[in-house]
């Protein structure tokens, strides 16, 4: 019997450069998540040879199949004609992640219709990181139904220059804790989106000096967030005792103590800073929403966000991407003992339990330090193997 392959990549949270992530000349910080997605390879014999089936059990009835001719050079794969659509594709066997983003990258985009800005690729296949999309013209050439026909190599191949988006490494200060809530209303994110662009194509100077605004904080915010990690790694027991500190009092009193030892100094103010730019941000991106119509932090999820981030260490929070009604991600304060005050998590969960102007679902997934896409073990992933027994 032949060998399974698993494949797994994390979920990921877009926690600033909503919108702006879009243009090639602004960034945008990614933060993976504890939940992942897997994906498992093997054969099964009641396909026939040469044939490709593509199931997704969580879904139903989303089961697709493809044919493979190896009798030309590249390889092609065209979709079975019992499928709903018809298309093909060829390309070149070749392996590696740089590789395997680009051509995630295509697919994704040419199932959309369109070229997205990439940053949900990228945190698939990198991890955590601060994002600067493609120029989308790499892949104008290969968006048509004919041009899918001729080989996929040569444009998607990592040599290929035109491939300039830049991932750089990101992760959360030590001693803190993502927090996500789903949020039942939902949103339609493209709508969204299409509405903001067209807003700043109409209004281009004030949608550029908004927009000049917004990716300062974003940089800053992302900086800030660095800056905590490194002053962590120089003192590590007054960082820890600066964060106990914080965690039971409101932002606005993080500063406030005429008393508070020389060496928690610094760690203290960078958090305040990393609160006030955090909010900066969302008081910008509203401005955006009523500009250009659209509900980027709704009047229910600006009541909520407040309440949350009020409460006793809580460094910040919003709605992630394009925002609406979707989610909120918050960042808060985890020492390792709160004793003998409330944890931070328990005061936001609280929080959450109460609210009525939205349901409001918490998520279990937390900040993922694992790494983007990596070969798992069927066995060392509970359940996954019943999950995706072929019937």
């Amino acid at each position: 019997m032949s060998p399974t392959t698993v494949v797994s990549s994390p979920g990921k949270v877009l926690v600033s450069g909503g919108y702006l992530v879009l243009d090639p000349k602004y960034s945008g910080t990614v933060v993976c998540t504890s939940s992942r997605f897997y994906t498992v390879i093997r054969e099964d014999s009641s396909c026939g040879p040469n044939t490709i089936r593509v199931r997704s059990p969580q879904f139903s009835d989303a089961t697709w199949e493809y044919s493979v001719s190896t009798a030309e050079t590249p390889v092609k794969v065209e979709e079975s004609p019992k499928n709903i659509s018809t298309n093909s594709f060829s390309a070149s066997a070749s392996d590696g992640r740089l590789l395997a983003h680009n051509l995630a990258q295509y697919v994704h985009c040419y199932a959309q219709g369109k070229v997205g800005s990439g940053f949900d690729i990228a945190a698939a296949v990198f991890g955590s990181h601060i994002y600067t999309r493609f120029n989308p013209a790499v892949l104008n050439g290969l968006m048509s139904d004919k041009a899918v026909r001729s080989p996929l190599h040569p444009i998607l191949s990592p040599s290929n220059k035109a491939w300039d988006y830049a991932v750089k490494p990101f992760k959360l200060p030590p001693l803190t804790r993502l927090m996500l809530a789903d949020v039942d209303t939902g949103s339609d994110t493209p709508s969204l989106v299409g509405k903001v662009l067209k807003w700043r194509t109409e209004n281009s100077e004030q949608a550029f000096a908004l927009w000049t605004d917004i990716d300062t904080l974003n940089t800053r915010l992302a900086e800030t967030l660095v800056e905590l990690s490194k002053l962590y790694e120089k003192d590590r027991a007054s960082y820890t005792t600066a964060v106990k500190y914080i965690a039971s009092l409101q932002p606005i009193q993080w500063s406030a103590n005429p008393y508070q030892p020389e060496e928690e100094k610094p760690t203290i103010s960078k958090f305040f800073e990393s609160h006030q730019i955090s909010q900066a941000i969302r008081t910008k991106m509203k401005r955006m929403g009523e500009l250009s119509g659209v509900p980027i932090e709704p009047v229910e999820q600006t009541i909520l966000l407040d309440s949350c981030v009020s409460l006793a260490g809580v460094i910040g929070g919003g709605v992630p991407g394009a925002g609406g009604y979707d989610a909120i991600w918050l960042l808060v304060c985890d020492p390792v003992d709160s004793s003998p005050d409330i944890p931070p998590v328990q005061r936001v969960e609280q929080v959450w339990s109460e609210y009525s102007e939205l349901s409001v679902s918490p998520l279990s997934a937390k900040e993922s330090f694992s790494g983007g896409v990596r070969v798992e073990i069927m066995d060392g992933v509970i359940g996954l193997a019943e999950a995706t027994t072929l019937p």
